[in-house]
């Protein structure tokens, strides 16, 4: 897989704005205001104008960015998910060994989760509210990160000879654990601190994924 440690994340949403800078910056803003709504007053309940005035935006601005709240909803997702890809690349570009690269790939991803645990929480309930063409756009930026995953895998399987049965399932789960602290951190956080969560799923979900010696 080639690089994206540069790219940013394509919207799709037309704009009135020429800079893309300035896009990019704004679409932030609002995109920080409309969740700090949608926590409150959940996505159905939220008005434009609320955004607008979380987002500390006029509406004739606020519609120089965007089309409709579905097209929040969909940035959000957008930026979101790339948010881990940029990370988790940035971290392990340069790593040439395999293990070594799953490892710091897999922590990155446990890091970034927890950083943005509120939106990953959002994210896990509203995504039924994103619009299909828009559910498509942002399903293919997450298999992005999936794949990444799984050649790091089959890199593992094949110089290693690491008995992994199935790369691409294995990377899916992988990517999927890493929220597990956070979707259950209503029963985990009152015993359990970040780093011991963080410990434990680096243990446990590469153990046998390394080769033994390495692991």
């Amino acid at each position: 897989m080639q690089s994206r440690q540069g790219d940013n994340p394509k919207t799709y949403i037309p704009t009135k704005i020429k800079s893309q800078e300035l896009i990019d910056d704004k679409r932030q803003q609002i995109i920080k205001g409309a969740l700090s709504v949608f926590k409150k007053k959940g996505y159905h309940k939220t008005t434009v104008r609320d955004i607008a005035v979380a987002a500390n935006i006029s509406m004739g601005s606020l519609y120089d960015y965007i089309n409709s709240k579905d097209d929040i909803l969909y940035i959000f997702y957008k930026v979101f998910i790339f948010t881990y890809y940029q990370q988790v690349i940035s971290k392990t570009n340069a790593i040439s060994n395999p293990v070594e690269r799953l490892k710091v790939a897999y922590k990155t991803l446990l890091e970034v989760n927890f950083a943005l645990e509120d939106e990953i929480l959002f994210g896990w309930t509203e995504a039924k509210n994103m619009k299909e063409g828009h559910l498509q756009e942002v399903t293919k930026l997450e298999l992005e990160l999936i794949d990444y995953f799984r050649e790091i895998l089959d890199k593992i399987r094949s110089e290693f000879n690491v008995d992994i049965e199935d790369t691409n399932l294995t990377a899916n789960f992988l990517v999927y654990s890493a929220t597990f602290g956070i979707l259950r951190r209503w029963a985990l956080r009152p015993r359990y601190n970040k780093e011991q969560l963080v410990d434990y799923l680096m243990n446990t979900q590469l153990k046998n994924l390394l080769p033994t010696a390495m692991s």
